[in-house]
């Protein structure tokens, strides 16, 4: 250990252990250090790092990064990470299995002590222990980036819900790592197909702890599928479990594998995990109220219909409701990311990010699709407030969007949503979307995530709540953006107010559309 060093501070530490690394020949080890080296630089670019605000150093199994304080943690757990395992997946897409990467990032806080050629500190020290004990599961070949968290990071970070970071994506290891072999704490998560989870290796967390904000750790054991007549007449299984769409922490979502009478489109179940739903009767009166809505207001069922996975079918295990029937998600709101090789639903939160790394994953998106798809979703939450509904946990998670020939916007997870002051589900809300005021769920915490949304779309960010970037296309807009945040419930603007507003401002861009006389001459 080296000696203390008084002009020692604190630093955030990453190290970047590159699996084999000493195994290779010497010319692959060369180039696969310079290719580590341009990606930590373009991740860190891409996470809003600057140059000035951290150090590279050279290790024997990899790479190390001292990073500045003053740079937010959510910014290296979040944007850094997930950068670099885009960067990982496109480098193994391109090069031969010799030069290929698996690498295991640590994070940890600590004292430092730089001199001109090395870093010297015990932080450092631990951090190596703690990333060595750590078992990283069989690594026959280069997978998604294992992120191994210290305890003090885990708690420092994940802990205080930094915007955008899940305390649930990481599961909890004992490893004797300590001085003397003495366990203590690492915290992990591996980077799947682009998503960050449990390692599948991992051992899971114990029943009723929970492993997200507001779930409950997911059953090991594959859902069952409902027997009997699950939903009115229909004979015969639903579902079937080869045709998964999604899990999550209130249930697992299928592909309705039957054709359910008075419904057309592809269609998909959600099942509910046990104790889930908390009112059943709310859920059967939103289903009535869409079937109603189409008898006697067919324009804003037809508008509604086409922007919100809606309940349509109740459906009943034992006697009793156990999810629904609804529509799946359009294939429009859905993207392939070439630098991963998958299909992911395009939610909103891709757009919080800089064109440069939009650009990466092959999306663009201009200010003036910006405000489209900001003015469709004002009519979508003006439209369901005429009828007595609130969004509540309004949210980029919550947000698909599509930027064809008309961007448009559709809304996932809605029997989460207030129906006529009633919750079929608790009231829960984002981490970085939540609203100052105790009341949740009302037209007012609408109006003031509408506003976050128009300023984090515009300034390309998942945090940043700067009303200039807006300012720049619409002073107008700014404005309403910078009410909707008022600490005053009613002082912010309704969604219908920010109609006229958005359309003015797209008017006074490039014309959209152009108009043809068919009469005869």
């Amino acid at each position: 250990m080296p000696p203390a060093d008084p002009d020692a501070r604190a630093s955030w530490i990453l190290l970047l252990r590159a699996h084999g690394l000493g195994a290779r020949a010497e010319s692959a080890q060369a180039t696969l250090r310079d290719a580590l080296s341009k990606h930590v630089r373009e991740a860190l670019a891409e996470a809003g790092v600057r140059p000035v605000e951290y150090r590279l150093w050279p290790r024997d199994t990899g790479l190390g990064i001292l990073v500045t304080p003053q740079v937010r943690p959510a910014r290296l757990l979040r944007d850094f990470a997930r950068s670099l395992d885009d960067c990982l997946r496109g480098h193994n897409e391109t090069f031969r299995e010799t030069h290929q990467l698996a690498l295991c990032l640590g994070l940890h806080l600590g004292m430092v002590s730089p001199a001109r050629d090395y870093v010297a500190s015990r932080a450092v020290d631990d951090l190596t222990r703690l990333m060595e004990a750590t078992s990283t599961g069989p690594v026959s070949r280069p997978s998604g980036l294992l992120v191994v968290l210290s305890h003090d990071f885990h708690d420092l970070v994940t802990r205080a819900e930094c915007p955008g970071v899940r305390p649930g994506d990481y599961v909890c290891l004992d490893v004797p790592a300590g001085p003397e072999g003495r366990p203590v704490r690492s915290w992990v998560a591996v980077f799947t197909d682009g998503r960050l989870g449990h390692p599948p290796w991992a051992p899971a967390a114990p029943s009723g702890e929970p492993d997200d904000a507001g779930s409950q750790t997911r059953s090991s054991e594959p859902p069952t599928e409902p027997a009997g007549q699950p939903v009115p007449g229909i004979s015969g299984p639903l579902i079937h479990s080869d045709f998964l769409l999604g899990d999550g922490g209130q249930g697992t979502v299928y592909g309705v594998v039957r054709e359910v009478s008075g419904l057309s489109g592809p269609l998909a179940y959600k099942e509910y995990r046990d104790g889930v739903l908390h009112d059943a009767e709310v859920l059967q009166d939103m289903v009535r109220f869409i079937g109603d809505l189409a008898r006697y207001e067919p324009i804003d069922h037809a508008f509604l219909e086409s922007r919100l996975a809606w309940p349509l079918r109740l459906g009943h295990r034992g006697g009793r409701a156990s999810g629904f029937v609804m529509r799946q998600v359009p294939a429009d709101y859905t993207m392939r990311l070439a630098t991963l090789g998958v299909s992911k639903q395009q939610t909103l939160e891709f757009l919080l990010n800089s064109d440069r790394y939009l650009r990466r994953i092959g999306l663009s998106a201009d200010n003036g699709q910006r405000l489209l798809l900001l003015k469709d979703l004002a009519g979508i939450l003006g439209t369901l407030h005429d009828h007595g509904i609130t969004v509540g946990d309004l949210s980029p998670k919550n947000i698909l969007f599509r930027l064809d020939v008309w961007p448009r916007c559709f809304l996932i997870d809605c029997d989460s949503m207030r129906f006529k002051g009633r919750d079929a589900l608790p009231q829960m809300e984002t981490p970085g979307w939540e609203v100052p005021e105790p009341r949740k769920a009302t037209p007012e915490s609408d109006a003031y995530k509408l506003g976050l949304v128009a300023l984090r779309l515009f300034n390309r960010s998942q945090e940043d709540t700067d009303a200039g970037p807006l300012r720049s296309v619409s002073a107008e807009l700014a404005d309403l953006a910078t009410r909707s945040q008022s600490g005053e419930p009613g002082r912010r603007p309704t969604p219908r107010a920010w109609q006229p507003a958005l359309q003015r401002a797209i008017e006074g861009g490039k014309s959209d559309s152009s108009w043809i006389d068919v009469d005869p001459v």
